[in-house]
């Protein structure tokens, strides 16, 4: 009776690792998934939907942009007084 209630818990231990190992699986697809932007453009061309735009928005951070132009503008007239 030990040894089948032992086997029991390992086989309880390997079903609930077997699940974890799936849920990881899933997850690590969809990071593939999201990380490959050319499987949007694919999808769209095999839709024939061209005209379609995307839903997600996206956030720029303007403040970022203007300092980085200012400062190129900068070591541009920098650069050329010499």
């Amino acid at each position: 009776m030990n040894k089948k209630g032992s086997d029991d818990s390992i086989k309880k231990k390997i079903e609930k690792l077997t699940k974890r190992i799936n849920k990881i699986e899933k997850r690590l697809r969809k990071l593939e998934k999201s990380n490959n932007p050319n499987l949007d453009s694919e999808k769209r061309k095999k839709s024939g939907n061209n005209n379609s735009q995307d839903k997600k928005k996206v956030s720029t951070n303007h403040n970022y942009l203007k300092r980085t132009i200012s400062e190129a503008k900068e070591r541009y007239e920098r650069e050329n007084k010499i």
